[in-house]
């Protein structure tokens, strides 16, 4: 989910900006010891027969601007270049103890966490297509790419095994 605001400084320039929210959920497939190994066994402990939840969450921050190609009635072309900051987090959502075997053997699970933080760029090609003066409706595709590599540092890894 997410927001934004634009606002036009000229008939061929409009500056916006945006903020949004993600979050995602799926299973660490590759710790299922029991399927990976390709047994008949099923992987079963407090997690179900599958892996732990992990959880995705990313917050974003960006600023922008359009240039207006041509300068029509209805139909406004447009590129757009934005730049953006964003804060991740990606953990498992079950860290409690489990026994897997038959034998008695425990597994603990410490906190896995790691927290980073990336710039990236946007780059959008679309159009505004206006219906009345004040009502109209916008088709746009983009193309989002971080910058650089992470921004964090060894620090913000927050790994308690």
């Amino acid at each position: 989910m997410g927001l934004r605001a634009e606002a036009n400084i000229s008939d061929r320039f409009s500056m916006n900006i945006g903020v949004g929210y993600t979050t995602f959920q799926t299973e660490d497939f590759a710790n299922n010891f029991y399927g990976s190994q390709g047994w008949a066994m099923p992987y079963y402990n407090t997690y179900g027969q599958n892996g732990r939840e992990i959880e995705y969450k990313n917050f974003n921050l960006d600023l922008g601007g359009k240039f207006f190609i041509a300068r029509t009635e209805r139909f406004r072309p447009y590129i757009g270049l934005n730049v953006g900051y964003n804060m991740a987090t990606m953990n498992y959502t079950q860290n409690q103890q489990f026994n897997a075997s038959p034998f008695g053997f425990n597994n603990q699970f410490g906190n896995e966490e790691y927290r980073t933080s990336f710039a990236n760029g946007i780059l959008s090609l679309g159009t505004e297509i206006l219906f009345t003066r004040s009502i109209g409706m916008t088709l746009q595709g983009s193309y989002s790419r971080g910058l650089g590599s992470s921004l964090s540092s060894e620090n913000s890894r927050n790994v308690n095994e």
